[in-house]
């Protein structure tokens, strides 16, 4: 099993061109597990996104493979 996390700091800034329309500065953080069986014909892997956004829902999931 693997798991990784990935936390961002973002300044201000602007989602314009004209620079109108201020952003304020947030944290985000995902995390990411991944999990793979021994013979490899299972592949599982879970995200979660967006945890620390307030004006975002958070983005949660999960991916299946199987291979035959």
């Amino acid at each position: 099993m693997i798991v990784s996390a990935q936390t961002v700091w973002r300044s201000e800034r602007f989602s314009d061109e004209a620079n109108r329309v201020p952003l304020a500065a947030d944290w985000d953080m995902a995390l990411k597990p991944h999990w793979e069986s021994a013979d490899k014909r299972w592949n599982v892997e879970g995200y979660a996104a967006n945890l620390f956004k307030r004006d975002v829902e958070n983005l949660v999931g999960v991916n299946l493979i199987a291979r035959f």
